[in-house]
């Protein structure tokens, strides 16, 4: 990721053509759901088959315990990786794809939501034909939301959304919350796919969330710091904004558990701490552009000073590119591809040929998520999220290290730590 980034990509023809595809695909259907994931990954077109209809007495198992004593274990293998799991009778996985394409709802807001789904689709898709290509037995549908609840509680009606395996989105929470409570009742995995989603109540549908939720971030963050940088001094100099104040009481937790201090700074003291310290971390993760300026300004040309800042200031241009020169920053993120990997070398081919143009930044998040979780599901069944526990699994924007909290919800704890090197983040390893 350059410095410049630019999150909206343009559409080529070839995308702009394929988006017409899709919207008069929905006018034809007369319904809310838009397509069927079912092309190969070759580069040959090939005839669709018929969408399967459920498969008469075939359960979603939910208890765990009934679960594992419905059938012998068998040898599967997971990115990769070799496991034990129960032979399942499922002989294919229905997945469902909800996500808030908004067409035929103008205004610049419905837009920009549009472009996210509109590209994150892109990358699931790519995901979907890269598992059949395999030997996947999936059929996949996607729907749109319209970012509307009432749309959203009328699709569930449908009998496809009653019977799939695994339902991806919707991204906005009051839709999801009514998709939660109809996996809780037909036994669904859920995962939300761009944003943390709290459970306000105690339903059982296991839910995944591959992004942390902003204190975890700061926190697993704070971690990365005290692994990589153990030797170091640290402190927290923060502007007093409600943002800056919340990652101070992670970044803090973490420190304390680790019994190593962090002294809170102020900008009067800022100049001090900088002269008198060897070895100088200065955690600044707010989003001020006139104190983030402030900052840079004090610490430019100290190479005993390094700044972990936050990814906003990217986007200030009050901060001139030479001050970036003069610095020593780092930044954590949930995203980051390397582009110069051979995996995503030849991702970004596959994609060029068939969408036209690069990939976006919601393109390599949906591709990620889409193989990862539909991938779990063909290898473990709809139980899979107690075979990953813990486990961590590289991908292409973040790895993912889905870990069990409480009410049935899964979270990643995994985030990447970057540090900026002639204009361009490279990641801490």
């Amino acid at each position: 990721m350059t410095l410049a980034q630019n999150l909206q990509q343009l559409s080529s023809g070839n995308r702009i053509w394929f988006f017409f595809a899709l919207f008069f695909l929905l006018i034809s259907c007369g319904s809310q759901k838009l397509a069927k994931t079912e092309k190969p990954v070759s580069k040959t077109e090939t005839t669709e088959e018929p969408a399967s209809k459920p498969t008469p007495g075939v359960k979603v198992v939910t208890d765990n315990k009934d679960y594992k004593k419905s059938a012998k274990t068998t040898s599967v293998t997971f990115m990769g990786q070799e496991f034990k799991a129960p032979i399942t009778k499922i002989e294919e996985y229905k997945v469902a794809i909800v996500l808030p394409f908004c067409f035929g709802k103008g205004g610049k807001q419905n837009e920009q939501i549009r472009e996210v789904a509109l590209e994150y689709f892109e990358g699931a898709e790519l995901a979907i034909e890269e598992l059949k290509a395999r030997g996947a037995k999936i059929h996949v549908e996607v729907f749109d939301s319209q970012n509307d609840s009432f749309v959203v509680a009328q699709l569930l009606k449908g009998e496809y959304l009653k019977t799939v395996h695994l339902i991806i989105g919707p991204v906005f929470d009051k839709e999801f919350s009514l998709v939660e409570a109809h996996c809780s009742v037909y036994g669904i995995p859920l995962i939300n796919p761009l944003r943390y989603y709290t459970k306000t109540n105690r339903t059982s549908a296991p839910i995944f969330n591959p992004v942390s939720v902003d204190s975890n971030r700061h926190y697993l963050a704070a971690l990365q710091l005290l692994k990589h940088f153990s030797t170091n001094q640290f402190v927290f100099y923060c502007d007093g904004s409600k943002e800056c104040m919340e990652a101070k009481r992670a970044f803090t937790r973490a420190f304390t558990e680790s019994k190593i201090p962090l002294p809170i700074i102020t900008a009067e003291t800022l100049k001090s701490h900088i002269e008198s310290s060897k070895d100088l971390i200065i955690i600044a993760p707010f989003k001020s552009d006139s104190r983030a300026h402030q900052l840079l300004n004090a610490t430019a040309g100290k190479i005993h000073v390094q700044v972990l800042g936050h990814e906003d200031w990217f986007d200030f241009p009050i901060i001139p590119f030479t001050l970036w020169e003069k610095n020593n920053l780092l930044f954590y993120n949930n995203n980051y591809v390397k582009q110069d990997e051979s995996e995503v070398t030849l991702f970004n081919e596959n994609y060029s040929y068939k969408y036209g143009g690069v990939p976006g930044k919601f393109t390599y998040i949906a591709y990620d998520q889409t193989l990862f979780f539909v991938e779990a599901l063909t290898a473990f069944g709809p139980n899979f999220g107690e075979f990953l526990n813990g486990m961590t699994f590289p991908m292409f924007h973040n790895a993912f290290t889905f870990v069990y909290l409480n009410n049935d919800t899964y979270e990643n704890r995994h985030i990447n730590l970057m540090r900026l090197v002639d204009f361009e983040l490279v990641k801490i390893n």
